[in-house]
């Protein structure tokens, strides 16, 4: 009896792996019929399945990938054709199930491939050489588009931090622009609301604008976090203010905490801090007005070494101007 069962056994299984290498001769047969004729290009597919965050850079040597030849017409855009080259370095975004194709779109960055707001507050390294590191946390904020670079910020960006304060106030009388004493109420260099006795610099400037930090890196805006490849086409950005979300130090978000009223301006990953000064508010002449300034990135440089500077040519003119005008009767 357990013989009988066991030749059934065995003819099932022969059967079945008739049927199996049938299906794959029939199937291949329906290939070669649907490519006879028509150019072919190299894909690679998914061998088995590719857990999310696998490493894209051993696919191909752990045989997780194989190459594949499909019609042109069916070969995905952004297919890959070079695995060690395009994807090494990054990781499988999702599961990627057996047999799919596999392009550019379905790997990136470890750091965009973490999404939880906690994977991105990883320890920072303060010192490579004694491999100190620091805890982050979260600092939000609300901005409107003209202190948030007119709504144009993304998650990962980088941005130097301004606040504005009121200028100082001065011991004193107002004066008109000739210098006489004129009514506070009335004076074109107001006195302060609390003490009439204390006026306002003789300053350009309306408000003493300070650095509070530089380069600090927007964790979200709002709650959306830096995009997937996955979710990067089917995103709505909307444009405007909203909350942002800082990755800082504890002491930096206390510090940020105890001040209001912030201006961003958005700077490249490349940007270098460097220590910016208090502003001269002593200062009387617009950057327009000197001759040393003029532009946002300073005074036109002359072309070669004989032509004369802005300064030097400004003052020629002053002096051609004002002998001309002694020379008048």
């Amino acid at each position: 009896m357990n013989s009988r069962r066991t030749i059934i056994l065995v003819v099932a299984i022969a059967m079945a792996g008739l049927a199996a290498m049938g299906l794959l001769i029939y199937v291949r047969g329906i290939e070669d019929n649907v490519y006879a004729g028509r150019e072919l290009v190299t894909v690679w597919v998914a061998e088995g399945e590719i857990p999310k965050g696998a490493s894209g850079s051993d696919l191909e040597e752990r045989g997780l990938i194989v190459e594949k030849q499909i019609p042109t017409e069916f070969a995905p855009d952004l297919k890959i054709n070079v695995p060690r080259e395009e994807i090494v370095g990054l990781v499988a975004v999702n599961n990627i199930p057996a047999n799919q194709t596999i392009v550019k779109g379905m790997f990136a960055a470890p750091a965009i491939v973490q999404t939880g707001v906690t994977d991105r507050l990883d320890e920072r390294v303060d010192d490579e050489e004694n491999a100190r590191r620091r805890d982050m946390t979260t600092f939000t904020f609300n901005v409107g588009q003209t202190n948030g670079v007119a709504g144009l910020l993304e998650p990962g960006d980088f941005v130097n931090i301004m606040t504005a304060r009121p200028l100082p106030a001065v011991p004193g009388t107002a004066t008109d622009e000739n210098g006489d004493p004129v009514d506070p109420a009335s004076a074109p260099v107001a006195a302060t609301e609390s003490d009439p006795e204390l006026v306002r610099t003789g300053s350009v400037y309306n408000t003493d604008a300070r650095y509070v930090y530089q380069k600090a890196e927007i964790l979200a805006i709002d709650t959306r976090l830096p995009a997937t490849v996955d979710s990067a086409e089917d995103e709505v950005v909307v444009t405007g203010g909203g909350l942002i979300t800082l990755a800082v130090p504890p002491e930096v978000a206390q510090i940020m905490y105890s001040i209001d009223d912030f201006y961003l301006t958005l700077v490249s990953p490349d940007y270098e801090p460097w220590p910016l000064p208090a502003l001269d508010l002593n200062i009387e002449e617009f950057p327009g007005e000197r001759c040393d300034l003029l532009t946002p990135y300073g005074a036109p440089t002359p072309e070669t070494e004989e032509d004369s500077t802005v300064c030097e040519r400004y003052e020629e003119d002053l002096l051609q101007q004002s002998l001309i005008t002694n020379a008048r009767p």
